[in-house]
């Protein structure tokens, strides 16, 4: 009977000893997290401050290089998502996409495009919604649409000098 009552501290006593053990290896999990969040954050977020729909071409690691940057700085404005009724007549059809128009900069660019993103929004859409799945589906479909889209910006502000327009999703149904 003696033994029977000895049992139950001796469980006690391993239960203690395996508490800091269990609290080192939470405390190694705790600090891995926080160091991964922020070697996530130091190595994979976007680089440059203020507002990051609007980069320099250069100094975004994941930025495409335009063809001379010595001589042609160019900024991104993302201009956002577009859903239009596609052009289809045997059925109704849409497409989503999400655009990002690459500029070159020049004084005051960034306010001139806000000025008119309504007007560049409206003739995106116009654009967009006279294509059929068909159009788009054709091995240059969309790079016919992008050429549309940067002419038809160009006609609307000559000021404005379109380089090349992204799109960042697109679908269609």
């Amino acid at each position: 009977m003696a033994d029977e009552t000895q049992k139950p501290k001796e469980d006690k006593a391993e239960k203690k000893e395996a508490a800091p053990g269990i609290m080192v290896l939470a405390g190694i999990m705790i600090a891995g997290a926080f160091l991964s969040s922020f070697l996530t954050a130091k190595f994979m977020a976007p680089s440059g401050g203020g507002n990051p729909a609007v980069k320099e071409a250069g100094k975004d690691p994941g930025s495409i290089p335009t063809k001379d940057k010595a001589k042609e700085k160019t900024i991104y404005y993302k201009l956002g998502e577009f859903i239009v009724n596609l052009s289809n007549k045997e059925a109704t059809r849409y497409l989503k996409t999400d655009i990002t128009m690459e500029v070159k900069d020049a004084k005051e660019i960034d306010k001139a495009i806000k000025e008119k993103e309504a007007i560049y929004r409206d003739t995106i859409l116009e654009k967009l919604s006279g294509y059929t799945t068909q159009q788009l589906g054709l091995p240059d479909g969309k790079k016919n649409m992008k050429q549309e889209i940067i002419s038809s910006i160009a006609d609307l502000d000559p000021d404005i000098k379109v380089v090349n327009i992204y799109f960042n999703a697109l679908m269609m149904q």
